[in-house]
């Protein structure tokens, strides 16, 4: 699995496992919508946004998977998929 930082989200299944807002632990579902602070994620028919920062995501893809650092998400998602 590419480093999730590199990975296009959208589409990705993602849980909130670690976040500032305690709320929004154990949100999941599949992204939806992403913005520079922001990830949208979809579960039976209702969507929830989530800040990136201070939180951290259990990512799913391919069958295998990684945890995010939310602060590495941070940005533009067309800027984030063009850095190294």
């Amino acid at each position: 699995m590419s480093r999730p930082a590199e990975t296009e989200l959208i589409g990705a299944a993602m849980r909130v496992v670690r976040s500032p807002c305690a709320h929004t632990v154990g949100i999941g579902g599949t992204v939806v919508d992403e913005t520079m602070s922001m990830l949208a994620l979809r579960e039976g028919g209702r969507t929830r946004w989530v800040p990136k920062a201070g939180s951290a995501f259990s990512l799913e893809s391919g069958g295998s998977v990684a945890e995010a650092d939310g602060d590495s998400l941070v940005g533009r998602p067309h800027d984030r998929r063009g850095a190294r």
